[in-house]
């Protein structure tokens, strides 16, 4: 995808073939991270795209530091 470029969840659940409720949750835990608009509604860049498609996984620790995770593979980080 091109850089700067950002999804509604709903465009991004349609690029995983998964529901928009289960994008909202992995945006609420924290597994895929976005941006939210003035007007409350959330932007997913496409770079959290094409983490998700390699492998790539990331955990928030508490302070706000994001580690990341590549899978291995028995998909484990």
């Amino acid at each position: 995808m091109r850089d700067n470029q950002y999804l509604s969840p709903s465009q991004f659940a349609k690029q995983l073939d998964l529901s928009t409720k289960t994008v909202y949750s992995w945006i609420q835990s924290g597994r895929v991270l976005s941006s939210t608009l003035p007007n409350g509604r959330y932007r997913i860049p496409s770079e959290e795209l094409d983490r998700l498609l390699t492998g790539v996984e990331h955990e928030q620790r508490p302070g706000g530091s994001i580690v990341q995770h590549v899978r291995g593979t028995h998909g484990k980080p």
